[in-house]
């Protein structure tokens, strides 16, 4: 199934929505948080309703594994200004919560300030590099639905830095969006696996994402750069970055990664 309809869900009433997600895209123990926070994404750009506004930050939690099959999606206006819309969204199965985002839309600016100090990564061409085949030992299930093509280091090398860095993109997907850019922040592994010898479970608890209004042209791939800058008592911070084939910034994401054993 194309990428972008996964996230689509189907409005029930003023601010419920309906989803059912399905097999194939597991990480661990529940549902790939990109997939999730993607989802709860999407439906908030609908109930925004907003079409002079882009999505311009993302914050979310997962709270639990969230699974595969019916799930609805609750969504609500904090504040609608005149150029700022701020929009909460809650992910709920078996009337639990397993997720919620806050997601910030804002219209364009007329300010004479634009400039960017973000230095441009120094990578191959994807068409250059061997995508990893789908069915790598300890892949998790979701990723065989990514084509990543890794410019290194390698997960478990046991090296001396925290990095990462490749390209990757859906296999299918229809359309470049707000929603698409989350679940690529999320798709690579975390860098912090290149120290470690051999696979550890992990899990997202919690993301930050900005997005500066650059997107993919087709279905060209996005670069990943990620670095974990510590990691301590069982929970890693990482910083991702995704960028164009021209150069072009096009998120900035924090993640807070628990190492589960």
């Amino acid at each position: 199934m194309d990428f972008d309809s996964l996230l689509n869900g189907r409005a029930v009433s003023p601010g419920v929505y309906t989803i059912d997600f399905p097999d194939g895209w597991k990480q661990g123990r529940g549902l790939f948080g990109g997939l999730v926070i993607g989802a709860l994404v999407r439906q908030a750009e609908h109930h925004a309703q907003a079409v002079d506004r882009q999505a311009r930050s993302v914050t979310a939690e997962l709270v639990g594994p969230a699974q595969a099959g019916p799930t609805e999606i609750r969504v609500r206006t904090l504040r609608a200004g005149n150029a700022v819309s701020t929009i909460a969204a809650e992910l709920i199965q078996a009337g639990e919560t397993f997720a919620h985002a806050v997601v910030v839309f804002g219209a364009t600016r007329p300010v004479d300030a634009d400039f960017s100090e973000a230095m441009p990564p120094e990578a191959p061409a994807w068409q250059s590099l061997e995508p990893f085949p789908p069915d790598v030992p300890f892949v998790p299930e979701f990723a065989k639905n990514f084509e990543f093509r890794n410019v290194g280091p390698a997960p478990y090398s046991a090296g001396l830095e925290a990095l990462a860095s490749g390209w990757v993109r859906p296999r299918t997907c229809s359309r470049a969006s707000a929603a698409y850019v989350v679940a690529q922040a999320d798709a690579w592994w975390p860098s912090f696996f290149t120290r470690m010898s051999a696979p550890r479970p992990i899990g997202t608890i919690a993301f930050s994402l900005q997005l500066t209004g650059a997107l993919p042209e087709g279905d060209a791939p996005l670069f990943h750069r990620g670095r974990t800058t510590i990691c301590h008592a069982g929970y890693a911070t990482e910083q991702r970055e995704l960028w164009t084939e021209t150069g072009k910034l096009v998120s900035l994401n924090q993640q807070t990664i628990a190492i589960i054993k």
